[in-house]
């Protein structure tokens, strides 16, 4: 059973799919001038675009780089779309490079994860379970 790519809680109530939580934090991590915005599905028409990645500029205002029309779509390459600009403007071998770098940027997070998640759980059981400050998950469960 796959448990990497669970949903997760947004902060507006909405379960997204953990691929698309992680997407977005590398996507603030690692360009401070770029932020995701996405629209719930019942908030958007059937032509409507699910995010926007949106460039928080100098001056305070905020301009649309571009859209991703649904969560299927929202996943790694548009790490690699945003590395590189625009594609078009771009040859086949910088984008496969684009691509593979957005792909071990992705692994590297998802395996920071799994690393936070095993120090929690180690700490979890050297304190005989009595550590009743948080809950750990390990393998799919939560313990605590």
């Amino acid at each position: 059973m796959d448990l990497s790519n669970l949903p997760v809680p947004h902060e507006d109530g909405h379960w997204i799919n953990e691929e698309i939580s992680r997407t977005v934090e590398i996507i603030r991590q690692k360009w401070s001038n770029l932020d995701v915005r996405w629209v719930p599905p019942e908030n958007r028409g059937p032509k409507d675009s699910a995010f926007a990645i949106v460039e928080k500029r100098s001056d305070g205002k905020e301009e649309v780089v571009f859209y991703v029309d649904n969560e299927k779509n929202f996943n790694r390459n548009v790490l690699a779309r945003i590395e590189l600009g625009d594609m078009s403007k771009h040859n086949t071998l910088e984008i496969i490079e684009a691509q593979e770098r957005a792909h071990k940027e992705y692994q590297r997070k998802l395996w920071q994860e799994q690393v936070e998640e095993a120090n929690d759980f180690i700490a979890f059981v050297a304190s005989g379970g009595r550590n009743k400050l948080h809950t750990v998950r390990h393998n799919g469960r939560k313990y605590g």
